[in-house]
């Protein structure tokens, strides 16, 4: 099992044990599947491992409370697992995260106290998470536009978006992925045979790349009339 795989299963388990008590005895039984208290401060889980046992006198005890608490135990716990296997396929950005969970009807609180425990423990991390999926939106071929869209659509906040595509995204660099994917495209385009028609194909194709509009005239206009 590799290091990202080891310490999700960590914190699958740590997240079994906030679930495991047993109400109204004033002490916690864990999961028998979860790891130590002891491994889990050393994997960084620190919030996850709370203890959340009830106490109270006997014949005096707060059942209602103590079903609520363990009722937001394993929402929480629910919510972590989910999270977990999220992540287990690659890296979402803290809106895409809280999104999906969302969407799978989590209770609101659990899910912000799984994105804090996510957040301390730097399995979410949307600075990293930002500048790895825009080399991977760059590698694809993607214009300005394009890139700006679906990195705000993973879930990514707009000022990020904007710091990280003006530190490592230029304009000669869209130039460069303008050039690189008319040139894939010419095969296609020189089947037709009017000069401008070949033309207007090639601002459409660049366009729907999410090219920007000054880069597209630049590139469509380097190439001569032999070419179109």
């Amino acid at each position: 099992m590799n290091s990202k795989e080891d310490k999700l299963e960590k914190l699958r388990k740590i997240s079994g044990i906030v679930s495991a008590g047993k109400l109204g005895s004033g002490e916690v039984r864990h999961n028998p599947g979860a790891i130590p208290e002891s491994e889990a401060a050393e994997a960084g889980f620190g919030e996850a491992v709370q203890d959340e046992a009830v106490q109270g006198e006997p014949g005096n005890l707060d059942f209602d409370g103590a079903v609520e608490e363990d009722t937001a135990a394993s929402d929480y716990a629910e919510a972590m697992e989910s999270a977990v296997r999220l992540l287990a396929a690659r890296n979402h950005a803290e809106g895409e995260i809280r999104r999906k969970l969302s969407r799978k009807g989590y209770d609101p609180e659990a899910i912000s106290r799984v994105i804090r425990e996510l957040r301390r423990s730097n399995y979410i991390d949307d600075e990293a998470t930002a500048g790895i999926y825009l080399k991977e939106l760059i590698r694809k071929g993607y214009g300005s536009h394009k890139v700006r869209s679906m990195m705000t659509a993973k879930g990514l906040g707009r000022d990020l978006v904007d710091r990280v595509m003006s530190d490592h995204y230029t304009d000669r660099e869209e130039r460069e992925i303008a050039r690189r994917m008319l040139e894939k495209k010419m095969k296609t385009l020189k089947r037709e045979k009017d000069p401008g028609k070949r033309k207007e194909k090639a601002y459409r194709y660049l366009y729907s790349r999410g090219i920007s509009a000054s880069i597209i005239g630049e590139v469509v206009q380097y190439h001569d009339d032999e070419t179109f």
